[in-house]
């Protein structure tokens, strides 16, 4: 299994560089009719919209993973977990509980393949931090950030991110608050990628 997401993760690296193909608007990525503002408007934002127990964005991840570390300067990337219905808010908030007390990153693959791949049943809040507990994470501070104001601010937001962004699925990507770059219109997740590097540098044009 390692050695598939490297192979993954090799062919991104040899085949993104390609030139571009002619992308087209409507086609190959949705344009949002007005645009969702960004979190820095003096740098290009790409967001990742994603569930944890997703097998399409478990499959994306690795790609997606090796891919944001090349963007230029004048880009960055964040994820945002999707919060389309209870078990998915559940998750998502997992998700930011996590990166309130900076274990996100640290244990975000052992989470994906507990969710995407084995298939655990962490249906609630208990059953997740006795999951996150045998990673190692501090329980009680999982806890108190799980349930604390700023957390659920967050979740809100992904809740909001859906109508925004006008998604009903994932993996997708948000160029600039701007564009949506889903696998259904690009056609696979590597073209997904292409699209965005194409929008990317179409944007850095409007930076200021």
């Amino acid at each position: 299994m390692k050695s598939f997401w490297m192979a993954l993760t090799l062919m991104a690296s040899l085949i993104l560089p390609a030139q571009a193909a002619n992308f087209e608007a409507g086609k190959h990525y949705q344009v949002l009719p007005a645009a969702v503002p960004t979190q820095d408007p003096t740098k290009v934002e790409v967001v990742e919209l994603f569930w944890y127990g997703c097998p399409h964005c478990y499959r994306f991840d690795p790609l997606v993973h090796a891919w944001k570390k090349k963007l230029p300067e004048y880009a960055y990337f964040r994820a945002m977990p999707m919060a389309f219905n209870a078990q998915w808010a559940l998750h998502a908030q997992t998700f930011y509980a996590l990166q309130a007390i900076g274990w996100e990153e640290k244990v975000h693959q052992a989470v994906f393949d507990a969710l995407a791949r084995d298939h655990k049943p962490l249906l609630s809040e208990e059953a997740i931090t006795d999951f996150l507990v045998q990673q190692g994470v501090p329980g009680e501070a999982f806890s108190k950030a799980f349930r604390s104001f700023a957390v659920k601010g967050k979740l809100n937001q992904s809740r909001k991110a859906a109508t925004d962004y006008r998604v009903d699925g994932v993996p997708a990507l948000v160029v600039n608050g701007k564009y949506v770059i889903t696998a259904s219109g690009a056609g696979d997740f590597l073209t997904m990628l292409r699209i965005a590097d194409y929008l990317v540098e179409k944007e850095k044009a409007t930076l200021k």
